[in-house]
C-alpha cells in the first residue's frame, strides 16, 4: 500500500486501508497458492480525493414576510462539486445544484426559516458528500393594514377624516392626490381636504415595528362641487299691506336667515313680511349635501297716508258735495254711486242716502293707503208702529211707536192720546192705526198696526158622579165653559190634565180645590176654582147588622161582609175573640163567618171584634154572636 495504511485483511482476499492525504495511492496484491507459488503482483491505482467540509451558506439573515421572494444565498464554489440545497419555511426558486440559489420565503411571520446544502464531489471511482451548517433566517411579519375608513364623498373646501386600524409601533405614511390640506401623517388617522372638485385617490403605507413595509392601501373619494346658490333679485313690498315672494334656486334644500318675517325658513320660496328692510341669506343644499349661500335685500316701503275732506259734510237728498283726496299720485274711489268721477282726487258726490266713500291712494312704490269719509244724507226716518196684535174683548193695549222724535196717530178713536209715542188703545172692534213720525231733520214716515179683538172665554164645570173602589174615589168632570178652546185642570194633588172632560181618582175623604183654566186662541183666559169634598172609606163600607145567630135554623146563621162589594179585591177580614185569639180570616168578601173557630169548633156566645183592611186602610168594630 502506498499513500495509505493497511488496517486489516493482510493475507486475506479483503483488505481495509486508511488513505492519507489527497493524491494518488496504490494497492499491490500477490496471490500465493497452496503449493506456495506466488502470482504476478496486481497493482490498483487509487485517486485519493480531498475531504469535503462545506461551510454555512451566506445570505440575508432577516426578511419581511411580504419581501421574501428571490432572496439570494450562496457558498464557496468547489470545482467538480454539486450542491443540493434544502429550505424550511420557503422553496428554492432557482440555482439548485449550484453554489448560489434564490429562495422564495412563504412562511408568515414571526417565524424562523432554515437553509442548508449538501455538497457532492464525484470522481471516477467514488462520490464524496458534505453537509453544511444550517443558516437560520428570521421571518418578520408583514403589516396587515386594514381598509381605509372614510366618507365616500365630501364637498369642495370641506375636510374629512381617513383612518385605518392602529397597530402599536407602526408608522403610517399617507398620500392624498390633489389635496389642499393634510394633517396627521405618520399616524393611523389623517384629515384631508380638497379645493377642486373631482375624484381623488388617498393611500397609506404601513411600516411596522419590525421595519416591514406593507402594501399601499388605496381609497377613492369624490369631491363634489358646491351648488350654484341663487337667492333671487332684490325686491320690496308695502309694509303692512303686501308681502315679498322670495324664490331661491340651485339646490334641493333651502335654509333662510334670519327667520324674522318669513312664512317658512326651510323652503325655496317663502313669503317675506319683515317689519323693516332686511337682508336675507339662503343656504342652498344640493343632492350631494353640499351647501352654498346667497343673499338679497327686501325693502319695506312705508304706506302713503291718505286723506279726505268734504264741503259740506252732510247733505240732503238732491244736493251735492265736493270731495278732496290727498297723499298719493293716483286715486280710486268706492263706491262709484253718485260720484262724478272715481279716478280723480276731487270728484263731486251726490248720494241719495248716507254713504261712506273710501279712497285708495297709490304712491310711486305702488303702495296704497286708504281712508274713508261719511257723507250724511238725511233719509226718511224708519218709523215703526210695532207688530199687529190680538187682544181680548174689552181689553186695552199700549201702542209703541219708534224711529222719530214726535208722532201723530189716526184714527184717534179709542186712543188715550193721538200725539204721543205710546197711547193706550181700547178699540171696540178690529182697528188699523196709522202713526206718522218725524225725526230731528224734519223728515217723516208712516207705519200701521192692526189691533184685532179675540173673544174671552168663561170657565165653568160640574162633577157628574162619583165612584169608589180600591183605588179611591173616581170623579167625572164635565166642562160647561163657553168660548174655550184649551183647558188646564189642576186637581190640587200634584196632577193636572188638559182634557176637556177629565176623569180623576182622588184619595178617600179628599177636600181638594179643583181649578179649571180655559183659554181662547192662547190669548184670553178665565179661571174657576171650586172645592171638592169626598166621603171617607168608612162611608162606603157598610154592614146590615152587628148581631147574628148561628143556631142552624137557616136564619142569620152566617155573618156576611157582602156590603163591601166594590172593595172585594182589596179587602182582608180578621175576627178575634175578646182575648185576642183569631177565630176567622178571609181575603175578599165572598166568605161569611158561621160562628166556628178556624179549627171548626163552635165558639161560645159573646162579643167578637173584627179588623177590616181595605186598600191599606183599617176599619175596626164589634159584633154579637147569639144562639
Amino acid at each position: 500500500v502506498t499513500g495509505g495504511t493497511l488496517v486489516s485483511g493482510q493475507a486475506t482476499d479483503t483488505a481495509i486501508i486508511t488513505w492519507g492525504s489527497a493524491g494518488t495511492g496504490t494497492i499491490t496484491v500477490t496471490e500465493i497458492t497452496d503449493l506456495g507459488c506466488p502470482s504476478q503482483p496486481v497493482v490498483l491505482t487509487v485517486s485519493i480525493n480531498q475531504i469535503l467540509t462545506p461551510v454555512a451558506p451566506n445570505g440575508t439573515l432577516s426578511i419581511c414576510a411580504n419581501d421574501g421572494l428571490g432572496t439570494a444565498y450562496s457558498t464557496l464554489n468547489t470545482p467538480g462539486s454539486t450542491y443540493q440545497w434544502f429550505v424550511i419555511g420557503g422553496t428554492v426558486a432557482s440555482g439548485n445544484g449550484t453554489n448560489s440559489i434564490t429562495v422564495d420565503w412563504n412562511a408568515a411571520g414571526p417565524s424562523i426559516g432554515y437553509v442548508w446544502y449538501q455538497e457532492q464531489s464525484i470522481t471516477p471511482t467514488t462520490t464524496c458528500l458534505g453537509l453544511s451548517d444550517t443558516l437560520q433566517v428570521v421571518i418578520n411579519p408583514a403589516p396587515a393594514t386594514s381598509a381605509i375608513t372614510a366618507n365616500a364623498a365630501i364637498c369642495v373646501f370641506d375636510s374629512t377624516a381617513f383612518s385605518v386600524i392602529n397597530t402599536t409601533g407602526s408608522n403610517y405614511q399617507w398620500f392624498a392626490n390633489g389635496s389642499s390640506s393634510l394633517s396627521g401623517n405618520g399616524t393611523n388617522n389623517i384629515i384631508a381636504g380638497w379645493s377642486t372638485p373631482g375624484t381623488y385617490t388617498v393611500g397609506v403605507v404601513e411600516t411596522n415595528s419590525f421595519g416591514c413595509v406593507g402594501d399601499t392601501v388605496p381609497y377613492s373619494i369624490t369631491i363634489n362641487a358646491l351648488p350654484a346658490a341663487n337667492a333671487g333679485n332684490n325686491t320690496g313690498f308695502c309694509l303692512g299691506q303686501t308681502t315679498a315672494q322670495l324664490n331661491a334656486s340651485g339646490g334641493i334644500g333651502y335654509t333662510w336667515q334670519p327667520a324674522t318675517g318669513l312664512s317658512a325658513t326651510n323652503i325655496a320660496n317663502p313669503v317675506a313680511n319683515p317689519g323693516a328692510t332686511t337682508t336675507y341669506t339662503v343656504t342652498v343644499t344640493d343632492a350631494n349635501g353640499c351647501s352654498a349661500t346667497a343673499s338679497l335685500q327686501v325693502t319695506a316701503n312705508a304706506l302713503p297716508v291718505a286723506g279726505i275732506s268734504a264741503t259740506p259734510a252732510a247733505i240732503c237728498i238732491g244736493s251735492s258735495t265736493q270731495l278732496q283726496a290727498s297723499g298719493g299720485n293716483s286715486y280710486t274711489w268706492l263706491p262709484a254711486t253718485a260720484l262724478s268721477n272715481t279716478a280723480i282726487g276731487n270728484p263731486v258726490a251726490n248720494p241719495t242716502a248716507a254713504t261712506t266713500y273710501t279712497v285708495t291712494v297709490t304712491d310711486a312704490n305702488g303702495c296704497t293707503g286708504t281712508t274713508s269719509y261719511l257723507i250724511n244724507v238725511n233719509p226718511l226716518p224708519t218709523i215703526s208702529a210695532g207688530n199687529d196684535v190680538l187682544i181680548c174683548d174689552n181689553a186695552s193695549i199700549t201702542l209703541s211707536a219708534s224711529g222719530g222724535l214726535s208722532y201723530t196717530w189716526s184714527p184717534a178713536t179709542g186712543l188715550s192720546s193721538s200725539t204721543i209715542a205710546n197711547p193706550i188703545a181700547t178699540p171696540s172692534g178690529l182697528t188699523q192705526y196709522t202713526v206718522t213720525g218725524t225725526d230731528a231733520n224734519g223728515c217723516t214716515n208712516t207705519d200701521t198696526i192692526i189691533v184685532s179683538i179675540n173673544p174671552k172665554p168663561v170657565a165653568n164645570f160640574a162633577t157628574d158622579s162619583t165612584y169608589a173602589s180600591c183605588s179611591g174615589v173616581t170623579v167625572y168632570f164635565t166642562d160647561l165653559s163657553t168660548d174655550a178652546d184649551s183647558y188646564l185642570w189642576n186637581f190640587n194633588d200634584g196632577t193636572t190634565s188638559t182634557d176637556a172632560n177629565p176623569i180623576h181618582a182622588f184619595a178617600f175623604a179628599a177636600t181638594n180645590n179643583v181649578t179649571l183654566i180655559v183659554g181662547n186662541n192662547g190669548i184670553c183666559f178665565d179661571t174657576l176654582t171650586a172645592p171638592l169634598a169626598l166621603k171617607s172609606l168608612s162611608d162606603y163600607v157598610k154592614n146590615a147588622a152587628n148581631v147574628f145567630t148561628p143556631n142552624g135554623d137557616g136564619k142569620n146563621d152566617c155573618y156576611s161582609f157582602s156590603g163591601l162589594g166594590d172593595f172585594s179585591n182589596c179587602t182582608n177580614i180578621k175576627i178575634f175573640d175578646r182575648w185576642g185569639k183569631q177565630q176567622f180570616s178571609s181575603s175578599g168578601t165572598e166568605k161569611c163567618w158561621d160562628g166556628k173557630s178556624e179549627g171548626g169548633k163552635e165558639v161560645p156566645v159573646g162579643t167578637y171584634f173584627y179588623i177590616i183592611d181595605v186598600a191599606g186602610k183599617q176599619i175596626n168594630g164589634s159584633l154579637q154572636l147569639l144562639r
